[in-house]
């Protein structure tokens, strides 16, 4: 089936974009002309293929398209190997989650798999109501919610409170110097850290085992509170049985306590379109001219209006004679016109993947192979989610 969307003055942002002082080139306008193939993956949950050959003067470009029902589905934020410090491909972590199928996820550190620290989200996650990623400056989270008749999807701009006795930490992260940072049982077996810093390992309150040699193991229950330079004088002289106080509070803008209870939340950005209007300034101190004005393959969450229809569209890019790949205006467009009239960006670039259960790999990574990431979001039956 081929149909013709109304992309019509589908153009890089402009000056107005707030990324610079100078307007951005325009690039080939896409083609309007899209070949659709759809199928039922699941009752609820239909896979698109859409392509257009780039006739008429228009750039040719292929997208994959998952739409939705939030009354009979979910999504959830899956953690590489269920831990921070791990990478897996997106196939991967459809099939042993037991998923209908999922695209990639937020933005991680590090892809490198031969770093000591890899996988490291960048930015705000949170897995079953518990925060487990540090927030970055400028960029939102975006939650998938419980709610009583479907799931609610909504931006949160988180602040982290961490803090360690009355002094503040990080969350989850690479011990930096002169630095204080709490790691849960989700960051992985050990904390990565060097020696010559001090170690807690913090129990219901109180201090379990103190050790300096680096790399503590994070019991399953407990935490680990590492401190190195100057700030590791909050820890010496700790003994086993001492109180310390750890804690960790999410906060809205204002500062006012954020119950994310029943939430997932993947390190999203920037929200693209709300109220069917696209937004045309971005921060540019969080997202850069080129990674808003040029095309890139990118991957985005569009919500239909009364929220449960949800459509999660990947756009293929790089590969030059197949799939031009979409500036963000030209993602929103695409969403929109599938009747979305909220749009919110994930990673991109050789991240963006969906894959579906059985399948594997519907698209074309960037890359050449598919990218192992640091979380996926994923598509399941609200009954196999165990919760509401």
């Amino acid at each position: 089936m081929t149909r013709t969307l109304g992309l019509g003055a589908v153009v890089a942002l402009a000056a107005a974009s707030g990324c610079g002082d100078r307007p951005a080139p325009e690039p080939e306008a896409l083609s309007a002309a899209v070949h659709r193939t759809v199928e039922e993956v699941a009752p609820g949950l239909s896979y698109t293929a859409l392509t257009a050959s780039g006739g008429s003067g228009g750039a040719p470009w292929s997208g994959h398209l998952l739409t939705v029902d939030l009354t009979i589905h979910r999504l959830d934020v899956v953690l590489a190997m269920d831990q921070i410090t791990g990478q897996e491909t997106t196939s991967s972590v459809v099939e042993r989650s037991g998923a209908l199928a999922g695209v990639n996820g937020g933005f991680s550190v590090s892809n490198d798999p031969w770093s000591l620290i890899h996988g490291d989200p960048a930015g705000f996650v949170v897995v079953d109501g518990v925060p487990v990623s540090e927030p970055v400056a400028g960029r939102p989270g975006l939650a998938f919610c419980d709610g009583e008749a479907h799931q609610e999807i909504r931006i949160v701009e988180p602040r982290l409170a961490v803090t360690v006795g009355d002094g503040p930490a990080g969350l989850n992260r690479a011990r930096e110097a002169d630095d204080v940072v709490v790691y849960q049982p989700i960051w992985g077996r050990s904390t990565l850290t060097a020696p010559g810093g001090v170690e807690v390992v913090v129990r219901d309150g109180r201090v379990a085992a103190v050790s300096t040699s680096g790399s503590t193991p994070i019991p399953d229950d407990a935490l680990v509170v590492s401190a190195s330079g100057r700030r590791a004088g909050a820890l010496e002289g700790l003994a086993p049985g001492d109180v310390l106080a750890v804690g960790v509070e999410v906060q809205g803008p204002d500062g006012a306590p954020l119950d994310l209870a029943g939430c997932d939340v993947t390190s999203a950005g920037p929200l693209v379109a709300e109220g069917g209007v696209v937004h045309t300034t971005f921060d540019p101190a969080a997202y850069r001219e080129s990674f808003v004005t040029e095309r890139h393959p990118r991957t985005a969450v569009g919500v239909e209006p009364g929220g449960t229809v949800v459509h999660l569209l990947v756009v293929d890019g790089r590969a030059e004679g197949f799939s031009v790949g979409a500036t963000l205006r030209e993602m929103a467009d695409l969403l929109r016109n599938e009747g979305a009239d909220r749009v919110y960006n994930l990673d991109g670039g050789g991240s963006t993947t969906m894959a579906l259960t059985g399948r594997g790999v519907v698209n074309r990574p960037s890359d050449g192979v598919e990218r192992r990431r640091c979380d996926v979001v994923v598509v399941r039956p609200r009954e196999a989610g165990g919760r509401l």
